[in-house]
């Protein structure tokens, strides 16, 4: 077995057994070492929240808080190494930083731009594992490791693991190295004084605090839900104790009525059956009865209404209205007569 190969499966039997990779995932900012405990070591430091992942420098300076360097990959075996770590992760898209970059000093005519990147850790390897059109130069100084399986393929095929040139502003995730070699000296100040190391940016609990920015979200959407219902609770409860004192009133108002029904007796123009029955003046009533209906039974030429005026010197001998002289009638003073009941 070549030694690359050896490391290889080394590096893989200490990642499957480690604390907190056996269930066989890598998780974000685990330190994976030779054998366990020698280096080189590697953490691979991904955050799903695209909006804290770091642009070159911010990733060259964590690296080096943390004690290592941006990756320098040396070998085919290395790279394969690294592959299998990111696929171990389980992330979704998003590019990782290695430690190579584009020297700044002026580039020749006749140099290649393939030929003006070196690691930042000072290896001086030479392996390169670009995508089929990379380097494209230009504005793009530094370099990523592709890992977008969600992108469809392209003339170099799926945009996984391959090396392409980007800006160096640009926020992505990274890849960190610790080798045998001390780190670099720290930065300095313009004025001398040695920058005191910070708190690494990549810390191990990535997903502890994402946790914790969930839960916090939730909070204030659930304050922010109490500050609009509060203020509506006291209109709220006025209208149902309006609801309430209307209800009331109307239930004792149909109640008073039912208890104290209406003494008005029924006004009616023609008086009842059991109140004609015994009157003295139910004679008078029929003899209207019959009249009517006569006047209905035979039709009639066009008359004027002179079957009650009282035959009188105006009226013709054979006027109609004097065959009925064996009615008693009243004659008053506007030509119409009163009915009488006979024999009063």
């Amino acid at each position: 077995m070549q030694p690359g190969a050896a490391l290889q499966a080394v590096l893989l039997a200490a990642l499957l057994v480690g604390p907190r990779g056996a269930s066989g995932h890598l998780l974000s900012g685990q330190p994976v070492c030779r054998g366990g405990t020698q280096r080189p070591c590697y953490k691979v430091i991904y955050f799903h929240d695209s909006s804290r992942r770091l642009n070159f420098e911010e990733a060259k300076e964590a690296c080096r808080r943390d004690g290592g360097q941006l990756v320098s990959i040396e070998s085919e075996d290395e790279q394969r190494l690294i592959e299998k770590f990111i696929e171990n992760l389980l992330a979704s898209d998003g590019d990782f930083w290695i430690g190579l970059r584009r020297r700044e000093e002026k580039q020749s005519n006749s140099t290649a731009c393939q030929d003006l990147y070196a690691w930042t850790d000072g290896s001086t390897s030479k392996f390169r594992h670009w995508y089929v059109d990379e380097p494209s130069c230009g504005s793009e100084v530094c370099v990523v490791m592709y890992h977008q399986p969600s992108a469809p393929a392209g003339i170099g095929g799926p945009y996984m693991f391959q090396w392409n040139d980007d800006r160096c502003n640009m926020k992505n995730n990274f890849i960190c190295k610790y080798s045998d070699e001390k780190p670099p000296v720290p930065s300095l100040r313009p004025g001398g004084e040695e920058i005191e190391p910070a708190r690494p940016i990549v810390p191990e609990e990535t997903q502890e605090e994402d946790a914790k920015e969930t839960f916090k979200e939730s909070t204030e959407a659930a304050l922010n839900l109490a500050y609009i219902l509060i203020p509506s609770i006291p209109l709220l409860l006025l209208l149902v104790v309006t609801a309430v004192i209307c209800w009331v009133w109307i239930c004792r108002r149909r109640k008073q009525e039912q208890t104290d029904p209406s003494t008005k007796e029924p006004h009616t123009i023609w008086p009842s059956q059991h109140q004609v029955g015994d009157s003295p003046d139910l004679e008078v009533y029929n003899v209207i009865r019959k009249q009517s209906e006569a006047d209905l039974a035979e039709p009639r030429p066009d008359l004027k209404n002179i079957s009650f005026r009282v035959c009188s010197g105006e009226a013709t001998p054979d006027d109609t209205s004097c065959d009925y002289d064996n009615m008693a009638v009243n004659p008053s003073e506007s030509g119409f007569v009163t009915l009488g009941t006979p024999g009063k």
